[in-house]
């Protein structure tokens, strides 16, 4: 070997940076630029140095594969706090040893890696002076100790049937599924727990599907979608279906599969065995009628056929779920039902489905809580009924130690804020395709079980809101925050394609890592937009100030964030190390981007656990307006990722979005248009590849557009948001 060569190449145990060691360089530090060819935009050129490197993947089939991964060396690496002023440049024998970051995260799987650099990669001005030599293919060493993450992944109960359904026909079933390096296929087994039969069905491309535009927020969301047939199952029987989510790149531990997840924490998050019951012979419904004007409590009938039970009705809901006839499908006449203090206890497995009898709707079959309501039923199916809240007081509770709530096609009224929602003390609560109006909150604290799945709602005001799940939804004002009730971590949760505007209300918008670690979450196709106050607000907080808590496995995907500021990954607590791995950040345009580390405030050397993304590492393709200061920059934004910067005041937006209502770079009016315009910078930000399959408004993304919203169709209306009727309007 001679001078200049490069002999060595080693993946650091940390998996986002590398050791190259370079012959008869010793003695140099501080005397060597690194020249990484990265063009104008951040991109990798033909003469960036890269490693190349394979990997265990799956193919669309789900079977295993093996995978060829390349990424790019972008940074020369300082040191920490206080040598920061230095590269970490380090002797080792006669040859020197520099440290670089790198493009992408590098697993302990990873195998056979070998690095490209070009000649003149580094250049010595010092005693040993010369160009560092080509070299091509050396063979390197991994000690990556990061393992391959699972998928952010949850049952879709609204493109697909719900644990607890009767399924009558060929029925759907739906994952929602998320990856750092993309989803290959999902693959769902279908099994009769009495006849054993079995039937399965694998998937590899999301399928879209417009939420209700009735009584929900007719927002656009798509999943893995799958139809399994219903003849071979037995009528009667439980049918128990499971998934595997196979990650395009990833060990088998990475594979993520139901099978044996029956606990009631299992199904909130949306990873549990779903059962269902069949009933294709159209046999096992149990009817109850109710008509709080002629039904009569002492007469009335539960009746598996419809027409005897609508024939002699009950007066009240409670009289008619009490019944031992067991009523599932439970009718309600027009006129207002108002909930008991307490139903009686049943612990029935399917759901009991409270809807309006035929010819009545939300706006005539009202269900009226005023005070305390306990359920005590394992699972009670509010569908298609007004709501209505009369008093601070008045809230629906579990009641039992398994009891699961459902509000879909809903429209809920109310006349003063709600102390607490409509899931207190519940196994899991699902608010779905429905109109929730007044001041609400779906939160829970650390004593009491309240977990909320949130899907295709629109909204006013839900304050303080910690649900596991919040996707299609357009709500004016909303603090989502972390789930912190009892048995459930900070952990697969999914924020995807939701409108959320914030008038400074609640703040931050969404936070991730508040109070404690965090896994496996992700965060795609949302427009966040802050029009309140200006002046130091913080819209989206991830692992921000001073909170100390690891994160694994953030998925930030295709996201408009206007107006006020996005703190993430910091570590910038005193000396603690906040360890963040595995982050993907793509494909974003963001008013104000920040992230803090060892040289924030006081400085302290021992804040380097965030230095992955502080390097760029998982991060690509995305477009920041502005920073809030000189040192809440990263050292390097990403590939593809660029400073606009912007004033930190003003209307002067450089996103070019048709109408940015936004409080930093718009005019503070909210009610935006966050399609990006002819001349949008937004339309030229260099993505390899479109993560979050469609936009809201249900428009397959292309590689070259950022953002959540996709170009409008030649013809087509606008994406503005509509406070009004608390919606976006729907593009025709």
């Amino acid at each position: 070997m001679a001078t200049g060569d490069i002999t060595a190449v080693a993946v650091r145990e940390t998996g986002w940076d590398v050791d190259l060691t370079v012959e008869g360089w010793a003695g140099d530090q501080g005397d060597i630029a690194y020249d990484f060819a990265l063009d104008a935009d951040s991109e990798p050129t033909a003469a960036t140095p890269y490693l190349d490197f394979t990997d265990e993947g799956y193919t669309p089939a789900g079977a295993v594969t093996t995978v060829s991964r390349r990424v790019y060396l972008t940074k020369a690496v300082r040191r920490p706090y206080p040598n920061e002023a230095s590269l970490d440049e380090t002797d080792s024998g006669a040859d020197l040893v520099v440290r670089v970051s790198l493009s992408d995260w590098v697993d302990d799987s990873a195998t056979s890696v070998t690095l490209t650099a070009p000649a003149a990669w580094a250049t010595n001005s010092g005693a040993s002076a010369g160009d560092s030599a080509a070299t091509s293919g050396l063979s390197g060493t991994n000690a990556s100790t990061l393992a391959p993450p699972a998928s952010v992944t949850q049952w879709d109960g609204v493109a697909g049937v719900r644990s607890g359904e009767r399924v009558k026909a060929d029925f759907a079933v739906a994952v929602d599924a998320y990856h750092m390096h993309g989803v290959a296929a999902v693959k769902f087994t279908a099994t009769g727990v009495t006849s054993g039969h079995v039937e399965t069905a694998t998937v590899s491309v999301r399928t879209a599907l417009r939420r209700d535009a009735i009584a929900g927020s007719g927002k656009w969301y798509s999943a893995y979608q799958a139809t399994i047939p219903v003849a071979g199952f037995a009528q009667g029987e439980t049918v128990d279906v499971d998934y595997e989510v196979f990650p395009a790149i990833g060990a088998s531990a990475a594979v993520l599969s139901t099978s044996g997840n029956t606990a009631a924490d299992d199904e909130v998050a949306g990873q549990n065995t779903a059962s269902l019951i069949v009933d294709k012979d159209n046999l096992l419904d149990v009817f109850a009628y109710v008509d709080p004007v002629s039904g009569d409590d002492g007469t009335g009938v539960v009746s598996g056929t419809a027409a005897t039970a609508a024939a002699a009705p009950f007066a009240t809901l409670k009289a008619a779920m009490d019944d031992p006839g067991n009523a599932n499908v439970v009718r309600l006449e027009a006129g207002t039902h108002r909930l008991p203090s307490a139903f009686g206890t049943k612990d029935l497995a399917e759901w009991r489905v409270v809807e309006p009898a035929p010819g009545e709707d939300a706006s005539t079959a009202i269900v009226e809580y005023n005070g305390r309501t306990f359920l005590r039923n394992r699972r009670v199916w509010f569908k298609g009924v007004g709501l209505t809240q009369n008093g601070t007081n008045g809230y629906i509770q579990g009641g039992s130690a398994v009891a699961f709530s459902r509000y879909k096609w809903c429209v809920r009224n109310i006349t003063t804020t709600a102390a607490v929602g409509v899931g207190y003390r519940s196994s899991g609560c699902y608010i779905e395709e429905s109109t929730w109006g007044g001041n609400a909150a779906f939160d829970n604290d650390a004593n009491n079980r309240n977990p909320y799945v949130i899907d295709g709602i629109t909204a006013e005001n839900l304050g303080t809101s910690r649900p596991d799940r919040f996707v299609a939804c357009d709500v004016d004002s909303v603090g989502l925050k972390n789930p912190r009730y009892v048995g459930r971590s900070d952990t697969n949760r999914i924020y995807a394609n939701n409108s959320v505007g914030d008038d400074g209300s609640a703040t931050p918008s969404l936070q991730i890592a508040d109070t404690g670690d965090a896994t496996n979450i992700a965060v795609t196709g949302n427009i966040f937009e802050w029009s309140g106050p200006g002046g130091g607000g913080e819209m989206i907080g991830i692992s921000r100030d001073g909170t100390a808590h690891d994160t694994r496995h953030i998925i930030i995907w295709n996201n408009a964030f206007v107006g006020e500021r996005c703190n993430w990954f910091y570590n910038d607590a005193g000396s603690d190390v906040s360890l963040h791995t595995h982050c993907s950040v793509r494909g974003n345009a963001l008013s104000n981007h920040n992230i803090k580390a060892d040289l924030f405030g006081t400085p302290n050397g021992a804040r380097i656990g965030n230095w992955g993304p502080l390097h760029g590492c998982g991060i690509r393709g995305n477009l920041y307006e502005r920073s809030a200061g000189a040192t809440f920059t990263p050292e390097f934004a990403g590939l593809g990722t660029r400073y606009l910067n912007a004033p930190v005041t003003g209307t002067d937006s450089l996103f070019g979005f048709v109408d940015n209502g936004g409080t930093e770079g718009g005019d503070g009016s909210g009610d935006g248009d966050y399609t990006p315009d002819a001349d949008s910078p937004l339309l030229t930000v260099p993505v390899p590849a479109p993560r979050a399959a469609f936009d809201l408004f249900g428009r397959a993304r292309t590689a070259s557009v950022i953002g959540a919203v996709m170009p409008a169709p030649s013809g087509s209306g606008s994406a503005r948001t509509r406070r009004h009727d608390h919606r976006f309007r729907r593009p025709v």
